[in-house]
């Protein structure tokens, strides 16, 4: 799992990287993530089928939340956040995006404090993200 983890956390540098200049997501690292996680699970047991809908479960009420705010949380983090869930399962998933979201609301009230952006300022999380993968103890 070591080796997918150091894949994932790689793609995560990418996308890290692109968020930031562009503010966009690509969309197939993401699907490439999911893959390649969701495969090495199945080949190793660790999959099960409750774990798969919690994980559908949580993608679902991101990709709602992010509907609804008129994606005040992007679709492509939604995307990202899947990938990851799938990748490296439940528990280690909601662990590294509760601290990416906790990383970003301390840098987001920093800003704000600072006066250096407002409440409508958009931030890349997909960097904080890979921060709470790292970590949540998966590299």
């Amino acid at each position: 799992m070591q080796g997918v983890k150091i894949i994932l956390g790689i793609l995560l540098l990418v996308e890290s990287i692109i968020d930031i200049k562009s503010k966009k997501v690509w969309l197939w690292m993401p699907f490439l993530a999911g893959i390649v996680g969701l495969g090495y699970r199945i080949l190793k047991g660790y999959t099960n089928i409750p774990e798969v809908g919690a994980i559908l479960a949580v993608f679902l009420l991101l990709f709602f939340i992010s509907k609804i705010t008129k994606e005040s949380l992007g679709m492509g983090d939604v995307w990202v956040i899947g990938s990851l869930l799938l990748a490296i399962g439940l528990v280690e998933g909601i662990k590294s995006i509760f601290i990416g979201f906790l990383l970003t609301g301390i840098y987001g009230g920093i800003l704000m404090v600072i006066k250096k952006c407002g409440g409508k300022t958009r931030i890349p999380f997909i960097p904080f993200l890979l921060a709470g993968f790292i970590g949540g103890g998966c590299i």
